[in-house]
């Protein structure tokens, strides 16, 4: 009879592991996603730096706004993603609305490692037992749930947040590596679907940092 119960048990384990993940992030997902960026963005714009800090600062909040190259061979996406910035900001000087590039920056890199932390909890949700007797409410709450934990403690550690509020290129590299592992993420459980690791590929191409890879 336990022997019986066992195979079952094992038997439904195997099936719910085969059975193909959700093509798209589902609504949990997302949710982990927008919580976790938009509170993040609201911690880092009430920290942020009001002015040119030390270091690199100063030369960098002057290469955004001339479009320019900081420093040899260059930052070319991270001079126009900033150069966005010092003009959809009107308001405040010319260091605090790069460094409001920066906060944008990293807040939606920890926004899409919650969102890769809800997905996954899905995938093993599914191929193990051990939730069953959760509902599906309570399946994505506790995904929803765990995708913002992982994504605030990264945001909120220290070194992330110390680069969040000021001017500074780390930020951007950071955000490309968290869309690199998001692809790469979604490639690897779906892998038919070639645009997921190209579009990998695409964002590891655009890193302004090597030392990322």
């Amino acid at each position: 009879m336990v022997e019986e119960i066992h195979k079952t048990g094992t038997t439904a384990d195997r099936t719910a592991f085969d059975e193909p993940p959700s093509a798209r992030f589902d609504r949990a997902d997302w949710v982990s996603f927008t919580v976790t960026t938009f509170l993040l963005l609201a911690i880092y714009l009430i920290t942020l730096a009001p002015d040119v800090t030390l270091e690199n600062a100063g030369y960098f909040a002057t290469a955004a706004k001339n479009a320019g190259v900081p420093s040899p061979p260059g930052y070319p996406l991270w001079t126009v993603y900033s150069w966005l910035f010092t003009k959809l900001l009107p308001f405040s000087n010319l260091a605090w609305r790069v460094a409001a590039g920066s906060a944008f920056a990293s807040a939606s890199a920890c926004g899409i490692i919650a969102l890769i932390v809800s997905f996954g909890g899905g995938i093993l949700m599914k191929g193990s037992s051990s939730f069953a007797h959760l509902t599906r409410l309570q399946q994505k709450w506790l995904r929803t749930v765990c995708g913002y934990v992982a994504g605030m403690g990264l945001g909120l550690s220290g070194e992330l947040w110390r680069k969040a509020v000021i001017v500074d290129i780390w930020t951007v590299s950071l955000l490309l590596f968290t869309l690199i592992l998001c692809c790469v993420f979604r490639w690897i459980f779906q892998s038919r679907k070639k645009r997921y690791i190209c579009a990998a590929f695409a964002f590891l191409g655009l890193l302004d940092r090597k030392s990322v890879v």
